[in-house]
């Protein structure tokens, strides 16, 4: 007799895998708000991403999407970039050189590993201090990790 219960266990199981934001490195989606069109800022950021994956070792990653728009501000401040936990996406402010939207991309790929590691991240390190203590801000993580 076959269990009443395999079918609907399966059915989540599938639909439990299916949400899971993680891919490879090549299934960032980049969105360019700003016109550049596949420009040297594109290039940047992809050569950027390719890079981080290189240097981390990591075969995947949450991150979905990495727009790009010509402004963005955080409390009032302008800013270069941000990753938004909740989404797993970042947001890059456009740069005229290719070498700066490579370093803010960069940037906010570690704040994206902080996160799917459960890693602070160290921005706001006064703020962040009592959560901090004995981390090394270099690696993000404890000196006996």
């Amino acid at each position: 007799m076959i269990d009443s219960r395999i079918p609907p266990l399966l059915t989540l199981l599938a639909l439990a895998s299916a949400c899971n934001p993680c891919h490879d490195w090549d299934g960032i989606e980049l969105v360019d708000h700003t016109g550049l069109d596949e420009g040297e800022g594109v290039t940047a950021i992809r050569t950027a991403i390719d890079t981080f994956a290189a240097w981390t070792g990591r075969e995947e990653t949450c991150v979905g999407k990495v727009r790009v728009v010509d402004e963005l501000e955080m409390r009032g401040e302008t800013i270069s970039g941000q990753y938004r936990s909740p989404t797993h996406n970042i947001v890059i402010k456009h740069r005229a050189s290719s070498w700066a939207m490579q370093t803010i991309t960069i940037h906010e790929l570690c704040h994206a590993i902080d996160h799917e590691d459960g890693r602070p991240s160290l921005d706001y390190a006064e703020a962040l201090e009592p959560h901090t203590e004995g981390l090394n801000e270099v690696l993000y993580a404890t000196d006996d990790e």
